[in-house]
């Protein structure tokens, strides 16, 4: 049987969680190098039928699950980086990516932990132009509503 990248997304995120974990920089960067491929196919990936999700084992959601918590976990890692090469290597391994419409039921959250990051106090300009660019990636989790305070 085929494998459709739903089924293989709980592996892509423990994997992109267990190297995060990681103390050395270099391993932070292979991960990403590796996860990127099975993030952009989750992002292209339409929702899975049931009667396909049941032939895999996993529930009709799993896949979208697992893509939010991957969204959330590189949001954290792209705040809490202490350097811009690793911030650039996170945009890059979004930057091909439309979320074909799917809102993630955390993506304020996720939206937000970007804008710590863009405005922190050091943050560089470089810092700064690399969260617009991860904003950009993240356009399609953006729901417009109007801050009532304005």
């Amino acid at each position: 049987m085929e494998r459709i990248p739903a089924s293989s997304s709980m592996d892509w995120s423990i994997d992109l969680d267990r190297t995060f974990r990681s103390h050395l920089l270099d391993t932070h960067l292979q991960a990403l190098d590796a996860d990127a491929l099975g993030i952009r196919e989750l992002a292209s990936c339409p929702t899975v039928p049931a009667g396909v999700a049941s032939a895999y084992g996993i529930m009709p959601a799993e896949s979208r699950v697992f893509a939010e918590t991957m969204l959330l976990r590189l949001a954290t890692e792209f705040r809490a980086a202490v350097d811009d090469s690793f911030r650039s290597c996170i945009v890059r391994s979004l930057l091909p990516n439309k979320f074909g419409g799917w809102a993630a039921a955390e993506s304020e959250q996720i939206l937000r932990t970007v804008a710590a990051a863009h405005s922190a106090a050091g943050a560089t300009p470089r810092t700064r132009a690399l969260a617009l660019r991860m904003f950009g990636c993240l356009a399609d989790q953006a729901e417009f509503q109007p801050d009532p305070l304005c």
